[in-house]
């Protein structure tokens, strides 16, 4: 018997990934982002989240592709794995499904942080595995602490 998967789709560039739906807490549009001088390129910037500061991953830069501007239209999903909250900056959002486990196959060079490819709609969809890819691009350590100026809109 098959065991199934729940993941939400999502479009990065010119391919689709998943996102396992256990490690999802919200989609949301960018909202006032604190830019993060010495962190990281893939780490754009922290938000507020319902009193937390959470750091936002820009997926395009995580992947190897160009960064595109953020605008307040951006769409990010926000994500928990191992004792970690950020955000993901990703350029659409298209449903929820189920995938079987058996579908996926995991690829030699993919990367620690996708946990393996399918096929849906006859099209490859590569299943990112949240706690990994956290590990690897939201350090916890970031410099978050201290008086920031939360004031007025911004995104960068």
């Amino acid at each position: 018997m098959s065991n199934t998967l729940p993941v939400m789709i999502c479009v990065v560039g010119e391919h689709r990934y998943a996102i396992p739906v256990a490690d999802i807490l919200e989609v949301s549009a960018l909202v006032q982002m604190i830019p993060l001088p010495e962190s990281p390129p893939e780490v754009r910037g922290v938000v507020n989240r319902h009193g937390s500061l959470i750091p936002i991953l820009d997926l395009r830069l995580c992947l190897g592709q160009e960064a595109e501007p953020l605008t307040l239209a951006t769409l990010f999903v926000v994500v928990r794995g191992a004792n970690q909250v950020a955000g993901l900056v990703v350029d659409d959002v298209s449903e929820v499904m189920s995938l079987s486990t058996d579908s996926l196959t995991r690829l030699a060079r993919s990367g620690p942080y996708i946990r393996g490819m399918a096929v849906a709609d006859q099209k490859p969809l590569f299943v990112f595995d949240v706690a990994a890819l956290l590990q690897t691009f939201a350090p916890v350590d970031l410099p978050v602490e201290g008086n920031h100026d939360h004031s007025g809109p911004q995104a960068s």
